[in-house]
């Protein structure tokens, strides 16, 4: 039994570790803010994520995404705080936001961090909502909604000490097959919390 626990856990870091990046390494990509100086690290990301996808870690709140960099190749803002990065597409006029910080902080939890969202987006804009507390992984919830012609997704996961959001807006028409779309929900379902 004390061999059949050993090697769950054995199996369980080594997960974990594949998951983070490895800073022996250099980084893949290095982007740098020229107004504020200040500079943030891409690291590869799985195999079968594929070339697209970059791996950035947050070592403040510790929270990791797949970020697609060559789409999202301008910095719009990093901010010295470490708390996450703003990146755009000039041609496409999109935004790829990530940010965390410390759940201490959040009014009303989850539940009231969401509410929240919910009426500074207007409910009547929300085509899609989810809220879910369980054990099955950080809780989280995800609204997506229209303004004017651009889509927002936004993901916000949350654990005792920390919370961390991915944010993306790109211009789109509705009900069509638009590529960013499998893009931006593919980005937001990689934010994760490292556990502790």
């Amino acid at each position: 039994m004390k061999k059949q626990c050993a090697a769950i856990i054995c199996l369980l870091l080594a997960i974990f570790a594949f998951s983070m990046p490895t800073f022996a390494d250099d980084p893949v990509l290095t982007l740098k803010d020229g107004v504020s100086g200040e500079e943030m690290a891409l690291w590869p990301s799985s195999p079968e994520d594929g070339p697209e996808w970059l791996r950035y870690y947050n070592e403040r709140f510790g929270f990791t995404v797949l970020v697609p960099h060559e789409i999202f190749r301008s910095v719009v803002t990093i901010p010295a705080n470490g708390d996450g990065f703003v990146l755009g597409n000039r041609i496409e006029k999109s935004l790829f936001r990530v940010s965390g910080g410390w759940a201490e902080f959040v009014d009303g939890g989850l539940r009231g961090s969401f509410e929240n969202a919910k009426k500074a987006i207007g409910e009547e804009n929300i085509s899609y909502e989810e809220f879910s507390v369980g054990d099955t992984g950080d809780d989280y919830w995800e609204l997506y909604w229209w303004e004017n012609e651009r889509f927002n997704i936004r993901r916000f996961v949350m654990n005792e000490e920390v919370w961390a959001e991915c944010e993306i807006s790109y211009p789109t028409i509705p009900n069509t097959e638009d590529p960013m779309n499998t893009i931006a929900y593919t980005a937001i379902q990689s934010l994760v919390l490292a556990k502790g």
